[in-house]
């Protein structure tokens, strides 16, 4: 819950946190954005945070705010979230002096960010799951790792084909095919929109990216590898299996961002992904390493247990696991996270240790009690 003091929301202006550790009387945390600091500067931002009931008359910050407002400013690990809907912005942040610190929250409101300590992460969970509606299964088919040139070069390709998709929905009896110079001019354009594949993989980059013709076509060589596309002389033509992937990411739904970042002696340690939702029920999952990008189809329970973890365990900055044994069918295909048989050829999944693990009300979001067959919040049956 928000942090309340004089019953009034706390909310922090982004200018007000590189004043923080001398106002504490602290060291910083290589967490904590670094601004120049001058006198003048100083002056109106003690000014400031005094008017808005952080700073006592004496330029002291008030006994109430002093714990989570010092766990910030020596924040040794830090988790941001942002959630991107039908053109709302949803941003929280939580940090941890130590794993085993209370944390604290701050979420995005009109005139800066609200402070709630400590962190209620369970709510933020319920509303994620309650704002994007998130499904419990998957039907996107794991596309693996790919170099980050080449994942920008196939998040083109899939906005192209996705584009005509649009047109012959409209009546346009357009073919599903681009050139690499149309290629080319989409993957470098600087205002592409949140509803492009493109965007969404630039968004988890440190700095853009931007494949050169040779970087292009040796993508589109391998793409062609494996049954993406097909050349037809200038043109490069969706095979099935990028066809079936743009029908499945026809909309974008929802956008969720999410970047941890921890101290590890004199460096950040950093991971970052996101995933995309697309209609009801289908989620690809973002991975984001050094040199590599990983693509994933997710379950709605899957993603809503990766954000727990991150949401909630200071020590937690990589996502994915290598596949076991028991997570690949006979036939080769892995199998979806939750499936109890493979979807590409029937054959059941063998019965492995299973654990207790939270499951999410897909009606209400709201977490379902261990051996209940309903939501005790509104009431609906549990998947």
């Amino acid at each position: 819950m928000p942090m309340n003091q004089s019953n009034h929301e706390i909310t922090l202006k982004p200018q007000w946190f590189a004043h923080l550790p001398a106002l504490l009387g602290i060291n910083a945390s290589p967490l904590l954005p670094a601004f120049d600091i001058d006198q003048i500067s100083a002056i109106i931002a003690k000014k400031e945070m005094q008017q808005a009931g952080i700073l006592e008359a004496s330029g002291k910050v008030k006994a109430a705010l002093s714990k989570p407002l010092q766990t910030i400013a020596q924040a040794k690990t830090c988790c941001r979230l942002k959630l991107l809907c039908e053109g709302d912005l949803i941003e929280s942040q939580v940090f941890w002096s130590d794993k085993d610190s209370e944390p604290a929250a701050l979420n995005r409101g009109e005139d800066g960010f609200v402070l709630s300590a400590p962190a209620d992460s369970h709510s933020l969970l319920e509303l994620i799951a309650e704002y994007t509606g998130i499904g419990t299964f998957t039907v996107i088919p794991p596309l693996g790792t790919m170099s980050k040139a080449d994942a920008i070069v196939f998040a083109g390709c899939h906005d192209l084909i996705r584009k005509t998709l649009f047109l012959t929905l409209g009546g346009s009896e357009q073919e599903p095919r681009f050139t690499v110079e149309q290629l080319q001019q989409h993957i470098s354009q600087s205002n592409l929109g949140s509803s492009s594949f493109c965007w969404a993989i630039q968004a988890l980059l440190p700095e853009t990216l931007t494949p050169d013709q040779q970087q292009i076509q040796t993508a589109l060589k391998l793409f062609e590898s494996k049954g993406y596309v097909k050349t037809g002389g200038s043109d490069y033509f969706a095979e099935e299996g990028l066809l079936f992937l743009c029908r499945r990411m026809l909309l974008f739904n929802s956008l969720i961002k999410v970047d941890a970042m921890r101290v590890a002696g004199g460096s950040i340690e950093a991971a970052s992904f996101a995933s995309i939702q697309c209609g009801l029920r289908d989620i690809i999952l973002i991975e984001v390493t050094d040199d590599k990008i990983i693509f994933n189809g997710v379950s709605g329970q899957q993603l809503m247990l990766t954000l727990q973890k991150f949401l909630t365990d200071p020590e937690t900055v990589k996502i994915g696991a290598t596949q076991t044994g028991e997570d690949v069918c006979e036939c080769g295909k892995p199998f979806a996270a939750d499936a109890k048989f493979c979807k590409f050829c029937g054959k059941p999944r063998p019965a492995g240790e299973t654990e207790e693990i939270p499951r999410f009300c897909s009606k209400c979001g709201a977490g379902l009690k261990p051996g209940k067959t309903f939501c005790t919040k509104c009431g609906n049956k549990a998947v």
